[in-house]
């Protein structure tokens, strides 16, 4: 038998006003003053003015409410339009009501815009309560807002309710800048609207930058719409850096990345130093935007940069397949539409999908030629997120080629124009070395080599943290050198140690130490020498310690396993597959891991 609930829903909603009213009552009794209830009641007394025993019963009513909604009714009582019977009207709602703190400022600053009466007010609170917290978040950002009218603002919350999430917060951070025109929200939510997210998140960024108000927020916000996802990604990242203002953001927007690709290349050189530097970390500080660009164009993949597997594609809807190629650029597309078109809907499945694969590989070449030189410089630099692919077959020659036919393939002339202040050269180099990628570059000229490593230990040598790098790929680096430029290198070190005492030189000692005692077929006589004297001075440390291998912990219980971690596409899967087969003929009991 079904339970039924014996007291009504209304019923029990009086029963519990009866029991708030009580507790007031008790409270007021005591004689605790209630600064809160005592204005509400002063505020609505001067609209409502009723006979004496009602009124009591008002009074009563207002001691239930609760802090929002005291402050709520004080709100309505300043309405200029209201009514008596409206504010007891809304009184006796408010016993009902459930506002948030959010919402409750946003009424107070409602109920004074030109055109608010008490109908309009109310619309306006049933309106916020029906948004997400994100959007609710974002319209606190009208709080402050006294140029538009209630009417305006009232309309405007349909509007934010329907606005893709990064165009909501881009509006939040415009709104809470200073000096908005009349025609400034309206105008900014109809911008938003036509951009991509890429292009909202520079919008947030842009209102973020020290010292923006809202006329130079909308001159930059005008031209965003113009740019490229890649380029409104590197505007954030200018936007975002502390050394920005708000003339010289609109100048990089403007006069740099409104340009097309070639004028960018010329623009970017002319620049000043300290220019160069600024832009080169906002770039820094963009690179995950083209690094996941690249990198997920290595085979078809989803939105997530996963790869399809080829049971997936050939299972796929010609809907599916014709819009994974439609992501492609359009450069991509006008090259393999016709053919890709023809194989896909005379039936030619799996020719369809081989051209969507080649096409794919284009367009990875082609989101690397699309960008610029010193993009292409930061993305290196920046190369440990990149896929080795990405990385040695995609970006290295496509570089290779423009410092050949800028810079006469002049590494050195490059970095100088490129990083003048050295704030990357060092990650560069080290990057390229790491990839088995500086012998590509270096210059063979020994005097040359000994330029660039000044400019890496200059870079590199600033603390314990900025060697951390160098250290993990100085044995790549002494490959690639000449050994007249290692005894160079290992002179600056041992220069460095002598300077100074700290974690930083300590870090380069065990650097010179270890590479005396495992890789001494790259140690000269002299460099033998000198390094056995700084050993000698400073101490040995026992680096036997850190270099030996637990063998006989590990195998002290007699078993020896290991975790393998396999990517969900198809070459995991003939990985896992052939791993399996291998430990099985080994004698070994491959299983799904617990973890």
């Amino acid at each position: 038998m079904q339970h039924r609930n014996v007291f009504p829903h209304r019923v029990f909603v009086l029963f519990f006003v009866l029991v708030v009213l009580l507790a007031s009552s008790l409270y007021s009794s005591a004689g605790v003053p209630d600064k809160g209830y005592n204005s509400t009641v002063a505020a609505f007394s001067r609209v409502a003015c009723e006979d004496e025993e009602l009124f009591e019963y008002k009074k009563d009513l207002i001691r239930a409410l609760s802090y929002t909604n005291k402050r709520a009714l004080r709100a309505f009582s300043r309405i200029d339009s209201i009514s008596a019977a409206e504010l007891v009207a809304s009184l006796e709602r408010l016993v009902y009501e459930k506002i948030s703190f959010d919402n409750l400022q946003l009424l107070e600053s409602f109920v004074s815009l030109e055109g608010a009466d008490a109908a309009m007010s109310w619309q306006f609170l049933d309106k916020l309560a029906k948004l997400d917290y994100s959007k609710g978040r974002v319209m606190t950002g009208f709080a402050l807002l006294d140029v538009i009218s209630a009417p305006e603002l009232l309309a405007l919350v349909d509007r934010v309710e329907t606005m893709p999430e990064p165009a909501a917060w881009a509006l939040k951070a415009f709104l809470l800048l200073p000096g908005h025109g009349r025609q400034d929200v309206s105008s900014v939510i109809e911008i938003l609207n036509r951009m991509n997210k890429q292009q909202q998140w520079a919008v947030e960024q842009c209102c973020r930058i020290k010292n923006i108000n809202a006329f130079h927020a909308m001159e930059i916000i005008r031209l965003l719409p113009a740019l490229s996802r890649t380029d409104a990604w590197n505007a954030k990242g200018i936007f975002k850096q502390n050394a920005i203002t708000p003339e010289t953001a609109k100048s990089w927007v403007r006069y740099y990345f409104s340009e097309d690709q070639a004028q960018k290349e010329w623009l970017f050189f002319a620049r000043t130093p300290a220019e160069k530097a600024l832009f080169l970390r906002g770039l820094a500080e963009a690179s995950d935007y083209q690094t996941w660009k690249i990198n997920d164009l290595h085979s078809v993949t989803n939105e997530r940069g996963r790869e399809i597997a080829a049971a997936t594609l050939r299972g796929a809807s010609k809907s599916y397949l014709n819009t994974l190629f439609h992501r492609l650029d359009w450069k991509t597309q006008e090259k393999f539409q016709d053919a890709f078109g023809s194989a896909l809907y005379s039936g030619k499945r799996g020719k369809a999908i081989a051209i969507l694969r080649k096409a794919t590989g284009k367009a990875r070449v082609q989101a690397a030629h699309d960008i610029t030189t010193v993009h292409i410089y930061i993305l290196l630099s920046k190369g440990s997120e990149l896929y080795d692919s990405s990385f040695r077959d995609i970006l290295v020659p496509i570089l290779y080629d423009r410092i050949g036919q800028r810079f006469q393939g002049n590494l050195l002339k490059f970095l100088l124009a490129v990083d003048p202040e050295n704030n990357h050269v060092s990650d560069f180099i080290i990057s390229l070395a790491q990839r088995g990628k500086l012998a590509v570059f270096f210059p063979a000229d020994q005097e040359e080599q000994q330029r660039v490593l000044d400019l890496v230990t200059k870079s590199a040598f600033q603390d314990e943290n900025s060697l951390i790098l160098f250290s993990a790929t100085f044995m790549k680096l002494l490959e690639t050198i000449e050994p007249k430029t290692r005894t160079y290198l290992i002179a600056e070190m041992l220069s460095a140690i002598r300077e100074q005492n700290t974690t930083f030189t300590i870090q380069l000692r065990v650097i010179l130490q270890y590479y005396l005692q495992y890789y001494s077929e790259f140690v000269g006589e002299v460099d033998e020498i000198r390094i056995r004297m700084m050993m000698y001075e400073y101490g040995a440390v026992p680096l036997q310690l850190y270099t030996k291998t637990a063998f006989k912990e590990w195998k002290s219980d007699g078993r020896l396993s290991s975790l393998s971690v396999f990517h969900h596409d198809d070459d995991g899967r003939q990985s896992y597959s052939s791993n399996c087969r291998y430990l099985g003929k080994k004698g070994y009991r491959p299983r799904v891991s617990s973890f």
